[in-house]
């Protein structure tokens, strides 16, 4: 099965992802990689952190038993999300950069 938004030499799995990326996005890396930074440092560290945090107040306060809740599983969906989703949607960046990407300029 073919993941989505797959083109042809953009493809995560690849060794050579970085080289690709660098290649076909140029000079819009100039705001790309602040973008990038500014995500990382703002949005997904302090979300790692209070999730952490979190879990610390959650494991020492209460049972074990509270894992088993269905709010424990919104409670740890949220915060995988909250991590991973913004990390995601910056890798699909370069998608749009590639020159077969399907759209005209």
């Amino acid at each position: 099965m073919e993941e989505p938004f797959q083109i042809s030499g953009l493809r995560s799995g690849e060794e050579n992802y970085l080289r690709l990326v660098l290649t076909t996005m140029r000079y819009n890396l100039i705001w790309y990689l602040p973008l990038c930074l500014w995500i990382l440092f703002y949005i997904i560290i302090p979300n790692v952190s209070s999730g952490y945090n979190n879990l610390k107040i959650v494991f020492h306060r209460f049972t074990w038993a509270i894992v088993f809740s269905p709010s424990a599983y919104i409670f740890f969906a949220a915060l995988f999300t909250s991590i991973v989703l913004p990390l995601r949607l910056l890798g699909l960046i370069p998608i749009f950069f590639a020159k077969n990407a399907g759209y005209k300029k």
